[in-house]
């Protein structure tokens, strides 16, 4: 099979919208493609190193939270301030809204948002899990890129 990621392996977590069209872009580019739900590893469909590969303690994993917040004069000091306590960063202002970007796992992202609601959610998008192995060992036997 030909393509970009021809002979190449990938664990796609997560099989939501985004899950599901990356698993067939990088099928559709000859990866040998395996897919898992973040939070239970042991479903992927591939070979059991693949698993072990992307449990918690063996993986980095994160998830990217973008989230327009009513910010007016009587408020966006608080609103920045609790984006400064949850490490986040402001990618956009508004005279009425501040963007925030946010990265992390699902449990600070919920709390993230839970003390942002009072000052009123306009608008939020958030990835999936994405995740890669700890330390130099790689799902693939190979480099993607050298230095």
């Amino acid at each position: 099979m030909s393509g970009r990621f021809a002979g190449e392996r990938a664990v796609v977590l997560g099989f939501g919208v985004s899950g599901r069209a990356a698993a067939r872009i990088l099928s559709e580019e000859g990866a040998e493609v395996w897919v898992s739900e973040a939070r239970l590893p042991e479903e992927v469909t591939g070979p059991e190193e693949a698993a072990s590969i992307l449990e918690n303690s063996s993986s980095v994993q994160r998830e990217l939270l973008l989230v327009k917040v009513k910010a007016d004069l009587q408020t966006r000091t608080h609103v920045l301030e609790t984006a400064r306590l949850f490490r986040a960063k402001v990618v956009d202002v508004a005279p009425d809204a501040v963007t925030i970007e946010a990265t992390g796992n699902a449990e600070k992202l919920e709390a993230l948002l839970r003390v942002l609601e009072p000052f009123g959610v306009r608008e939020l998008v958030q990835s999936g899990m994405v995740a890669i192995g700890r330390g130099s060992r790689s799902i693939t036997d190979r480099a993607l890129r050298t230095a």
